[in-house]
């Protein structure tokens, strides 16, 4: 969409906003509007004439296993009010956990068959870039407490269960705070990419800890070493995409490519799988999250141009 500057008074230039976003803010004359700069872009947005927005749905035997699923996608959509009606009185235990999963969600009401959510997370798209560390360094906390059990520091899965879930509550709040704010303009489907990998790298560390735990698996010095520089590497690269450092990520994005490569006979971990120094189950988690940190490194490339 393209809009012509307008010369006004001396030094001042005024550009008009589409009717169409107007009518949906409910906005006149004479109300204010929030500009922010992101870069190279000017964003406007508007909060002062809300109009709530609301969804309701029904959970019956077909979806009561994806009650988390429904509650948290209106969520991350921007639906301040979720109504959910259900049969099964054991149904209303997940939904208000659910509801309880999710950063400023409350349960408004509670009837025999209906529970109505509000949504009062206060979105604002000059928070978005603090959210969005708030992700990397519990990304980092869940790295760092897995390198720490290796290292002899031994931890229980709860603690990790726990930052993982963190790291999901920030994934849907961060999210919903693009949708609701419009924080990126024409990079926004580059930011919720960037965040739902996020979340993949901490998924891929917490069942890499499930797995080393529950198998008992006595993990060799070539293979903790693989985990160490992994962690390493996406340190270098959320500090340096925070930094907005285009080059420091795009570097780092070159050296992610030299391990990953679709024919097997050259990539580096299923030459890894064969070598005795490594314990093959753990390199197929750490094959995964290299492939996740390649794809993270090239939507951060995009982002930062």
């Amino acid at each position: 969409m393209l809009r012509k500057l307008v010369k006004q008074g001396r030094d001042a230039l005024t550009l008009t906003v589409p009717a169409k976003w107007v009518k949906e803010r409910n906005l006149k004359v004479g109300d204010e509007v929030s500009i922010s700069i992101d870069r190279s872009n000017l964003i406007v947005s508007s909060d002062l004439k809300h109009v709530p927005k609301k969804i309701g749905f029904s959970i019956d035997k077909s979806k009561k296993e994806f009650i988390r699923t429904l509650i948290s996608g209106a969520y991350r959509r921007g639906f301040d009010e979720i109504s959910v009606s259900f049969d099964n009185p054991d149904d209303a235990i997940k939904i208000q956990d659910a509801c309880t999963s999710l950063i400023g969600c409350n349960v408004v009401d509670h009837s025999k068959n209906i529970i109505i959510i509000k949504v009062m997370a206060g979105e604002n798209d000059e928070e978005f870039p603090k959210q969005l560390n708030k992700m990397f360094q519990t990304l980092k906390f869940l790295s760092s407490s897995l390198k720490e059990h290796l290292g002899g520091v031994k931890k229980k899965e709860e603690e990790l269960s726990l930052i993982r879930k963190q790291l999901i509550k920030l994934r849907d709040h961060c999210q919903r705070t693009l949708n609701v704010t419009g924080f990126g303009g024409d990079k926004r489907v580059e930011y919720n990419t960037l965040i739902f990998l996020i979340e993949k790298v901490g998924a891929e560390y917490f069942r890499l800890f499930e797995c080393i735990l529950n198998n008992k698996i006595s993990v060799t010095k070539k293979t903790n070493e693989l985990i160490s520089d992994q962690i390493y590497f996406f340190d270098m690269l959320s500090s340096a995409f925070m930094k907005g450092d285009f080059l420091a990520v795009g570097n780092l994005h070159l050296e992610s490519r030299k391990d990953y490569d679709d024919d097997h006979s050259k990539n580096t971990y299923f030459k890894m799988v064969t070598n005795k120094g490594y314990n093959p189950e753990i390199v197929f988690f750490c094959n995964r999250i290299m492939n996740y940190l390649f794809a993270l490194s090239a939507r951060m490339e995009i982002i930062l141009i």
